[in-house]
């Protein structure tokens, strides 16, 4: 999916994932046994060479922990201080709280900015109380109707 004007965000995460791995000399074989899922070799070379276009936060969290990245850079050319790992827990309520922020500088509610990026009314709801992760996707139409990077959500 394509920000307003931008290059398709999954790519770009997929490149920026392969350039960050690869300055750290870690295979993807390396990566991915510091990850949870079946099959995640593939899958992390599909997500590199931007195959993939379903990705969570909860994958987003783990990578960039693996990594010893902060999740920002991986949608940014800036390198952010690595401080700590995220959960996938940790990094949803991080989200939450920068949305909180962008809806409050341009004084709209989350219901609102929902509907504007043709998501369900509750989605923001459902991702704090825990029921939805949320998928990267998301977060793009998100950031788009904010008029924000999406990097900025990770910051």
């Amino acid at each position: 999916m394509k920000p307003r004007g931008g290059i398709d965000v999954h790519v770009f995460m997929g490149q920026r994932l392969n350039e960050l791995r690869c300055a750290k000399g870690i295979s993807t074989r390396d990566l991915s046994d510091a990850l949870p899922y079946a099959n995640a070799t593939q899958r992390i070379e599909r997500i590199e060479r931007g195959e993939v276009k379903r990705i969570d936060i909860s994958f987003i969290a783990r990578v960039s922990g693996a990594l010893h990245i902060h999740p920002a850079s991986l949608f940014t050319r800036c390198d952010f201080p690595y401080q700590r790992e995220f959960s996938p827990d940790e990094l949803v309520a991080h989200i939450l709280g920068r949305l909180e922020v962008f809806c409050m500088m341009r004084h709209i509610f989350h219901i609102h900015l929902c509907k504007l990026a043709s998501l369900s009314p509750d989605y923001i709801a459902k991702m704090q109380n825990g029921s939805g992760g949320g998928s990267l996707q998301r977060l793009v139409r998100l950031a788009d109707e904010l008029d924000i990077p999406v990097w900025q959500l990770f910051a």
